[in-house]
């Protein structure tokens, strides 16, 4: 009698069967193990490369992602396994990033938004920063990207926000070893709200969850991760009251 092989879908599925046990320990209350295992087969679905990855380097992606409580699938934009060198990646997504800021309690709200050629956009900083943003969104055509940034109101009454050029973020996505894969190439413009984010988050009171997360994609990327993942972790970990709030933004550089 002759054993049929597992495909290395099957293969992968019960690779993460044996493991929902050690994600069920840290997993939020509200994203169950199944659901979480689920993510991570519908991330090899949609990116087959996963598949014939190393898969100490998958698993212990996915068990950053379970830690953070993000979905891992890539199709809600929380977090991406990306395969680089036939190791994997976590990339946290924009609405993951969003997501992990907002758990904080100092961070009232907190956005990031795509600046078009056609849009109306002023920056004004010295003693009473502000941005003014009108989408063009009447055009045909609102013309390539030109900018992001990100806005953040703090429990104190306080202001904080980033503007980032187009040149500024293509030098990111450069630097970045999953710049030319995953969601760098189908959600570039949420990962171009993301990176406003990051540079945003070196500012704000964070909550540990979105310290974890720079901390952990500064151990991956080659991206934006002196400048901000881990100065932001490093001022978390020294002043974990650091609530200060002023409304005038403060240089990246």
């Amino acid at each position: 009698m002759t054993t049929k092989s597992l495909t290395p879908i099957d293969s992968l599925k019960l690779q993460v069967e044996s493991r929902k046990s050690s994600w069920a320990a840290v997993l939020p209350k509200h994203i169950s193990v199944e659901r979480f295992a689920r993510s991570i087969v519908l991330a090899a679905a949609r990116s087959p490369a996963l598949l014939s990855a190393d898969k100490t380097s998958l698993f212990l992606a996915a068990q950053t992602a379970a830690q953070l409580g993000l979905d891992c699938s890539g199709t809600l934009g929380s977090a991406y396994l990306v395969p680089y060198n036939g190791r994997v990646t976590l990339i946290i997504g924009y609405r993951g990033f969003l997501d992990l800021a907002r758990r904080s309690r100092e961070i009232v709200s907190i956005q990031a938004n795509i600046v078009y050629e056609a849009d109306e956009f002023e920056v004004s900083l010295g003693t009473t920063p502000s941005i003014r943003h009108v989408p063009a969104f009447s055009a045909d055509d609102r013309g390539d990207i030109v900018a992001a940034y990100a806005v953040a109101n703090l429990t104190g009454g306080g202001l904080q926000f980033e503007v980032m050029t187009r040149s500024e973020l293509d030098a990111i996505r450069k630097r970045s070893k999953a710049g030319a894969s995953g969601p760098w190439v189908t959600d570039t413009s949420e990962m171009y709200r993301k990176t406003a984010l990051r540079r945003l988050a070196k500012w704000l009171p964070l909550s540990p969850e979105l310290s974890d997360a720079l901390v952990a994609e500064a151990t991956q990327n080659d991206g934006d991760v002196k400048d901000v993942a881990i100065e932001a972790a490093i001022d978390v970990l020294e002043t974990p009251n650091n609530t200060e709030t002023t409304n005038e933004p403060r240089n990246s550089d």
